[in-house]
């Protein structure tokens, strides 16, 4: 029988928490007189006694008296007993205060005063030595340019109430004493009290600092004018405001056929799962590039590990940063008509055309008026747009494709998400992309492990329902989520990451009928298949420079950065990561052994709708569409599950035997390899589904830490008695 607990102050058992008082707790509340007659060293508080009694009255009075010794005008504090020691006074912060502010009144130094000199000192300083971020190294430099200041100082600091404050909070307020805003309205006040300037003269100061801008913009244009540039167009959203809905107009685009050729350069990859091509694409990954590609999608600047990422914007040029809706062709062309008034840029786009990396509204509205130009002949538009190029957007590619395999497969996700990290946990349906990444990456790494040994036991002909959905998101869609962007792209290896976004295009953004993004890809196809038709130029400056056709740069390390941005670590370190991918290999091998020993139940079709069917699992217990499969069961013909050949002219099917030499390929459909052979190796089942949908145009716009993993030994035991109880089945 467990021991009662009672607390020795209020005689409760019923407490959610008790607290032990023992150790340096007791002799530190010993020392400040809190231990009371009827308390015994080690025994036990409940919470509310022990917060009431013990650590608040400690927090106060370390907060209540300051040591303050008296020498040259500064001020030193730290907690201690209310004693005299030789030379050193102890005083109450209250009196510090109202002492100093009676000296500077009797003085006449006004605050109004203080702020002129400090404008005039700090212009100077600025001008010499650049921007100060820290209140230490302002004070200190402006105190020795001007002694008036120093007692100013002073009084400002001791006006935070320091000697009552923590030293982050202090470091804190340090900061907003050198770094502070406030609204024209504020400015105006504060300027009627003679405390700062007026509104007016800081928009001056901006107006001032605008065409200096100007000036620097085509500066730099005309010193780089024998370089390739990137045009980035990009909307940017204050959330800080009153939003409502408001209608929009749907627009229609003429005449922006894409057309790509799937025959001879994709599909007999498409046969093959991604995990087996990207053994020809993929090293070894170090552990500071396995933490940089999970902290991709994380726009946290507090992460240490961001810091030292190479990617920064030193060659970049902000044009412009102007308010626009950017949801129409008339919003980009003005966006547009913004660069192209440099004057070293018409020279520039006489000759050389500009790339634009943008998103789908990018895209569209671009294209629609380089369309009407040209084919139209709508001199509406002006002429200059055609001398830019709009190209899909990696980054969005990356982030929708994540998401979308995140959301269609949500209960896998949540399982494992219960099973590594306890069934209270409860995995949201939209988190943040950084923890679809986490959860992504640790299922990925997992069935790297143990994906040799699935195949071992259920073979490369087996056409079960669940082990097809198992095999198809294990093996095709989480790596190739994971890599089309953060290896492929940003590595700069353009045949890796052109059949990335083609099996993007095929088996998630077709498939899913991502609205956009099932349109995308094409464009960006039909133009690169065009460049190499034509011999152009460009096709050889986008595979050369891949990786520097970024559309997310990110600032550099900086000195406002390491003043005033706090500095966090990703929760995970390699080591843990790897205890929760033994944990999640352990889950899974779990499931494919529900499915081994279930392999000849088959899954029935609840419902049908547009040659769409939807089953329910029998060993897995989930309701899944034909669009969760492989690509194979949303074709007009569907990868038979009884027989193994799918070719339509196949003469060598037997019902009852599987064993005959061919494979299952990565679109479900199986074959002999007789058959394959006849085909050239290719499935045109899905060659003729995948014509059917390459036809068309564009047609209207329209981290905490809380999770913990379970002790690295047990998991490495679990691990090793689920491969031993999986083998022997």
């Amino acid at each position: 029988m467990s021991e009662i607990k009672k607390c020795m102050e209020c005689k409760t058992t019923k407490s959610r928490q008790f607290r032990s008082l023992a150790g340096n707790k007791w002799e530190e509340a010993e020392a400040n007189g809190l231990i009371k007659a009827t308390w015994v060293k080690g025994n036990k508080l409940c919470n509310t006694c022990y917060m009431n009694f013990v650590e608040n009255q400690l927090r106060k009075a370390k907060r209540v008296k300051v040591l303050v010794e008296v020498e040259a005008s500064e001020v030193v504090a730290e907690p201690v007993a209310n004693v005299a020691v030789g030379g050193v006074e102890v005083i109450d912060i209250e009196d510090i205060i109202r002492k100093e502010i009676e000296a500077k009144i009797k003085e006449g130094i006004e605050l109004g005063d203080m702020e002129t000199i400090m404008e005039e000192e700090v212009e100077a300083i600025n001008d010499e030595e650049g921007p100060i971020y820290s209140f230490d190294e302002m004070r200190e430099l402006l105190t020795q340019t001007d002694t008036s200041l120093k007692d100013f100082f002073n009084q400002l600091y001791l006006l935070a109430r320091p000697f009552e404050r923590c030293e982050k909070t202090i470091g804190h307020m340090k900061k907003l004493m050198v770094f502070c805003g406030t609204s024209n309205e504020g400015l105006n006040t504060l300027a009627n009290l003679g405390i700062t300037t007026t509104a007016r003269a800081v928009d001056r100061r901006k107006k001032q600092i605008s065409e200096v801008h100007e000036e620097y913009i085509e500066k730099v244009l005309e010193n780089c004018s024998e370089n390739a540039f990137i045009l980035n167009i990009d909307d940017y959203h204050n959330i800080h405001v009153n939003r409502q809905p408001d209608t929009t107009s749907t627009s229609w685009a003429a005449h922006m056929a894409t057309i790509i050729h799937l025959d001879e350069q994709f599909i007999v990859n498409l046969g093959i799962s991604y995990y087996d091509r990207r053994q020809k694409y993929i090293g070894k990954c170090s552990d500071d590039k396995l933490i940089e590609r999970l902290t991709l999608h994380s726009y946290d600047d507090r992460l240490e590990e961001k810091k030292k990422s190479n990617r920064h914007i030193q060659n970049a040029i902000l044009f412009y940063f102007v308010k626009s809706r950017l949801k129409s062709v008339e919003d980009y062309t003005k966006a547009l008509q913004i660069m192209y008034n440099q004057k070293p840029m018409q020279e520039y786009l006489s000759n050389n055309v500009v790339p634009i990396v943008a998103d789908w509204p990018g895209q569209f509205f671009i294209r629609k008026a380089i369309a009407h130009r040209l084919l139209l002949n709508n001199e509406i538009i002006p002429s200059y747009v055609t001398a830019f190029i709009p190209m899909m957007e990696p980054l969005h590619v990356s982030l929708n494709s994540r998401e979308l395999v995140f959301k269609k497969n949500w209960f896998l996700f949540n399982e494992v998400y219960k099973g590594i990290f306890g069934q209270k946990k409860e995995l949201g349906k939209k988190p943040q992309p950084c923890r679809i990444d986490l959860m992504l990456h640790i299922i990925h790494m997992a069935w790297l492990d143990i994906s040799d040994l699935v195949y071992s036991k259920f073979g490369r002909t087996c056409k079960n329902i669940e082990f097809l959905y198992l095999t198809n998101f294990l093996s095709n869609l989480i790596p190739l989520v994971l890599e089309v962007y953060a290896v492929h792209y940003r590595e700069g290896n353009w045949p890796a990451y052109e059949e990335a976004c083609m099996r993007c295009w095929s088996d998630l953004f077709l498939q899913f009928d991502r609205r956009n993004y099932k349109r995308a890809p094409l464009m960006f196809f039909s133009d690169v298949f065009y460049w190499i038709k034509e011999n152009y130029p460009m096709f050889e400056m986008v595979t050369n420079n891949l990786s520097s056709l970024s559309d997310c740069p990110h600032w550099g390390d900086n000195a406002f950065r390491q003043y005033f941005v706090n500095s966090i670590k990703y929760p995970y370190s390699p080591k843990q990561l790897h205890t929760l991918y033994q944990k999640c290999a352990t889950i899974l091998l779990n499931t494919f052994k529900k499915i081994y020993r279930g392999r000849y139940l088959y899954s029935s079709i609840i419902s049908s709708s547009d040659n769409i069917n939807t089953y329910n699992l029998p060993s897995l217990d989930y309701e899944i569409t034909d669009l969760h499969l492989p690509r194979g069961f949303v074709t007009s013909r569907k990868p038979f599950t009884t027989v193994l050949c799918d070719y339509v002219h196949c003469d060598r099917t037997n019902c009852s035997n599987y064993s005959d030499n061919g494979k299952v390929l990565a679109c479900g459909h199986g074959y002999h390899d007789y058959c394959l052979e006849k085909c050239n190796l290719k499935c045109l089942i899905c060659l003729d589904y995948l014509r059917e949908e390459d036809f068309g145009g564009v047609v209207e716009d329209d981290l905490d830490n809380s999770e913990t993993a379970i002790d690295d030994a047990a998991t490495i035991e679990n691990l090793e008695n689920a491969k031993k109880s999986f083998f022997e089945l």
